[in-house]
């Protein structure tokens, strides 16, 4: 797995579990109408991109208690994304916890069928202390910006904190990967971005204003508007992102109660997950037409209805969760798939997991 990725991942694994150890331990009401503070950090995403992610670190560390934060990152201790982020914070002196704001993810269309990252993080940080890190770091100039290669950065980061396990050492990878060309650079005394030499390129162009924002790309805005102020994790896709995974997918998967046709002809994507005395996760698609619509909502309807007939008489309050808090609907071309949890759902849940009555279910379905 090349650096680029581990970073990303890492980052996104924060928000993630984050949101997940909230739900499962506290119950809080959040105020959305920070999202719309964080609008300056999104507008500096370049327009074009075909898919963006979006977490609010500021709202999960304002509603997690200090102890649900440290049960979460325990629980992740071992994951060498997470290790890694741990020595980002040594280095860095960023808390994860109480520095971190808000990060955007653009995925934008590349050459040659490949696709560019690009991550933008918002933070409070000591830009003296982090530059340190990138010094004789192999770099690239560009319109006055300054891109350091992420391998030497992180190779910095393992000696500031003394440590010898080289995560990210390119010679542990070198017989199975290619080099991942991906950079870092310091847009400003609180901006961060990540990406390859390319999209880092075009991120720099939009900060100097020869070229477009995400304000000008009508067609994302318009997905953004479903999703935002709708939940501290968002995430917003158009089908190129996904066309070529699911163009054999009818080959790959015979049989399967999900028609492959039914499933290409989905156009976006936009997900919103929201805390907050619960939790409520929303995943709406928009097919190309009413009757491709149709087929995949009685089909994901017919795969909850299996579930919840095979759970029913050995876990009856599973099957209560599933059947009042999670559905599919169809509203013409659009697919919405629902889940709203309680805390109390929540805790029971959280009770299986610590039990492992979910193992028991799974084996007793098999």
């Amino acid at each position: 797995m090349n650096s680029l990725t581990k970073i990303c991942r890492g980052f996104l694994q924060i928000g993630a579990c984050g949101a997940m150890a909230l739900t499962l331990g506290c119950s809080v009401s959040i105020d959305y109408e920070s999202v719309a503070e964080s609008r300056a950090l999104i507008d500096r995403l370049p327009s074009g991109a075909t898919a963006i992610a979006w977490i609010d670190f500021e709202a999960l560390a304002e509603a997690l208690p200090a102890e649900q934060w440290d049960q979460y990152e325990e629980m992740l201790h071992r994951n060498e994304d997470t290790q890694a982020l741990e020595q980002f914070e040594e280095a860095t002196g960023i808390d994860l916890r109480e520095d971190l704001r808000q990060m955007g993810v653009a995925l934008m269309p590349g050459g040659a069928g490949d696709d560019w990252p690009v991550v933008l993080i918002e933070a409070d940080f000591d830009r003296g202390r982090f530059e340190s890190l990138l010094t004789d770091a192999e770099s690239i100039e560009y319109e006055g910006a300054t891109m350091y290669a992420v391998d030497d950065f992180v190779r910095n980061l393992e000696v500031s904190v003394g440590r010898d396990e080289n995560i990210y050492s390119p010679g542990a990878e070198a017989e199975t990967e290619p080099a991942d060309n991906a950079y870092i650079v310091v847009l400003d005394d609180t901006t961060l971005a990540i990406g390859t030499e390319e999209s880092l390129r075009i991120v720099i162009d939009v900060d100097g204003g020869r070229r477009e924002t995400l304000k000008s790309d009508p067609d994302m805005n318009d997905l953004i508007s479903e999703v935002a102020g709708h939940g501290q994790i968002w995430l917003v896709a158009t089908k190129s992102t996904w066309d070529d995974q699911v163009a054999d997918l009818g080959q790959s998967m015979p049989g399967a109660m999900v028609p492959a046709t039914a499933i290409e002809s989905i156009e976006t994507i936009t997900l919103s997950m929201r805390i907050g005395d619960g939790l409520s996760i929303r995943l709406a698609g928009i097919s190309g037409s009413p009757e491709d619509a149709g087929m995949l909502t009685d089909s994901l309807n017919g795969l909850l209805s299996m579930g919840k007939m095979l759970i029913q008489g050995s876990q009856p309050e599973l099957f209560k969760i599933l059947d009042r808090g999670v559905h599919a609907e169809q509203d013409d071309r659009r697919i919405t798939i629902e889940a709203n949890l309680t805390q109390a759902d929540l805790e029971f849940l959280q009770r299986m997991a610590e039990e492992g009555i979910g193992d028991a279910v799974i084996g007793s379905g098999a």
